[in-house]
Parts: structure tokens; sequence; C-alpha cells
């Protein structure tokens, strides 16, 4: 579910599901409850934790954390449901660590009965030329355990090359900035095939978060499955 009405449209075309569109600031435990889900995937706005020279960092008291805040909220969020999922997994920019936004997480997943891992990873650690250091908290509700530690050192690149420089060239295109997403191939085609703007498709992907990384937690948070 997402409340970015471009974003659910570049996700329906290239999925064939169309995401639900809710006010998490006002969801209860019950309608949580009725979604079943087993796994959680959480990327929460950045901006209230976002540092840099022109960044306001206002944590908990900018409007944009409040989502994030009544998801975890002890009353009508994730500690009051009476289903919550087994798995889940947060991310956000570096500056969320040491946040009241990060306080309420660890509060909320510690009262829940969750097991937590957290980790700072970068797509360059993976062997992805592209550095986009973000936090990632992993979280199995108990009895479930991490079965070992992860390792996010898989082809570590020391220095990331820029794409898209060289005579005549500003940047990288569309495609390009796609691709060191990890999204699939052909991935920005679709969406422009779908009217999406190039200027839609680079603030997505700009709000985005590596699909290698992801995939690589994902993979250790659900490694005590069984696979096919």
């Amino acid at each position: 579910m997402d409340v970015n009405t471009t974003a659910n449209r570049a996700y329906a075309n290239e999925y064939g599901v169309q995401p639900r569109a809710m006010d998490l600031q006002r969801v209860t435990a019950a309608q949580l409850d009725a979604l079943g889900a087993d796994l959680w995937l959480l990327t929460p706005p950045c901006q209230p934790y976002t540092t840099g020279p022109n960044a306001r960092r206002r944590d908990t008291a900018d409007p944009r954390a409040a989502s994030l805040l009544a998801l975890l909220s002890p009353a009508a969020g994730l500690p009051a449901m009476s289903r919550p999922p087994a798995r889940l997994l947060l991310e956000n920019v570096p500056g969320f660590v040491g946040s009241g936004g990060h306080g309420a997480l660890r509060a909320a997943l510690a009262g829940a009965g969750y097991e937590v891992r957290e980790f700072i990873v970068s797509p360059h650690q993976l062997g992805v030329p592209y550095s986009r250091p973000r936090y990632f908290a992993l979280a199995l509700r108990r009895p479930l355990r991490f079965p070992h530690a992860a390792d996010c050192n898989l082809g570590p690149m020391e220095h990331p090359p820029c794409l898209g420089q060289g005579p005549g060239r500003l940047g990288a295109t569309d495609a390009e900035v796609a691709a060191l997403h990890g999204m699939p191939p052909g991935w920005a085609d679709r969406a422009a095939a779908a009217g999406l703007s190039a200027r839609q498709q680079y603030a997505l992907l700009g709000n985005g978060l590596s699909v290698d990384v992801a995939a690589h937690l994902l993979a250790y948070l659900l490694a005590d499955l069984p696979t096919e």
C-alpha cells in the first residue's frame, strides 16, 4: 500500500496488482489484523531524519513521521495487534538511527516480542557500482530466530564509479538509474508506456531503495523457510 498515486500506478503496471491507498495515521489494529500479512516491508518517509546542510531533521515533530508513529502506537498499531506479522523489514536513511522514530520502533518491536537485527548497507557492498547507504531493521517474532550472522560484503567496490559522465553527458538516464536500483530490465520503457514521464520515474527511483540490497536482506530474513 502507498499514498503516492504515481507509485501505485507504476506498481500496478509492472505487476498487475493495484496497491491499496490507506492512511496509516488513522489505521487501527483491527484493520492491520484483517490484512493477514505475515511479512511487513516498510519504507516510511525519510525527510524527518535526513541529515545534511539544508536538512531540518525535525524527527518526530515532522508531520511526515506521523504515519510510522501511528503504526507503532501501543494503543492502535503493531503492539496492539492480535495477529502481528512474523517478519518485518524497515528501511530509512542512516540519520534514522538514534532518532525518536528509531526509539519508537525499537520499543514497539521489543514489546511485541521481536528479535531485531540492524544494518547500514550500501549497494556497493554487494558489488553494485552505486553508493547509497541506508538503514535497515530486520525483525523476527519469537519463537522465530535468526539462524546466523548476515554477510553484507559479498563483493565490495571501494570506489563506486559514477555512470553517465562523459562528453555531452550530464547525468544518468532513467534506464541507467533504474538498472542501478536493481529494477527489472525494461522497467523504464514500460513505465513510459504506462504514461509516467521521465521526471516521475526519476522521482520514484529517488524515493526508492536498492532492489539488490533489499533482496539480499530479505533472503536472510526468510532463511528459515523451506525452498522449493
